[in-house]
């Protein structure tokens, strides 16, 4: 029994696949640790919005790495190319990691626009940000 519960899947509820998005993930949860490492500085508030678009930016880093030099797998390409990383999603993946979110929307803060423009931001790895 146990054999096939390790090592064939069997009597699982749901099968150990591989996801797709998983390298988006992982630089969220990156970007998360980092974030709340920050002691001496303002962390940028964790929200559905700033969720979604650092994903996308995170994406859009991956699929230019990848024009560069080709390692994403055919399944991952098909994967990003569907991904929207809509705020549904966000607050899924948030509730999944375990992820407190802050009760503040960015979109409606007094720098809105410069906190939107730096969740967004590619290049950004650190989350200490100075410009607010």
């Amino acid at each position: 029994l146990e054999k096939a519960v390790v090592e064939e899947n069997r009597g699982m509820k749901k099968k150990l696949i591989a996801d797709p998005i998983e390298r988006i993930k992982i630089e969220l949860l990156k970007f998360y640790d980092l974030n709340e490492q920050v002691h001496n500085a303002p962390k940028l508030p964790i929200t559905v919005s700033v969720i979604s678009l650092k994903a996308k930016a995170i994406q859009q880093k991956l699929e230019e790495s990848h024009a560069e030099s080709p390692f994403l797998n055919e399944k991952e390409i098909q994967a990003f190319a569907k991904f929207k990383a809509c705020e549904s999603w966000a607050s899924k993946f948030a509730r999944e990691s375990g992820w407190k979110l802050n009760a503040v929307n960015p979109r409606r803060s007094l720098n809105s626009d410069k906190l939107l423009k730096y969740a967004s931001d590619t290049s950004c790895n650190s989350p200490n940000f100075d410009m607010l």
